[in-house]
């Protein structure tokens, strides 16, 4: 809720009116090879759903930011 009340508040400020949820970030991110990837760079604020999503594909030494 916190989202539509920011986007009804100002809208020209925000992108989205309902965060995106783990399994539309699963669903976008699957067949990137992010664990083959020896660094990530994740754009943009979030809810967290993708940044998790994200962190569990990733092999120990990527470098993520």
């Amino acid at each position: 809720m916190r989202l539509l009340k920011e986007f009804v508040r100002d809208p020209a400020s925000i992108g989205t009116v309902m965060p995106s949820s783990k399994y539309l970030a699963r669903e976008m991110t699957s067949g990137m090879g992010l664990e083959k990837a020896e660094t990530v760079v994740e754009i943009g604020p979030g809810s967290g759903a993708f940044t998790s999503t994200i962190l569990k594909m990733l092999a120990p030494g990527t470098k993520f930011f």
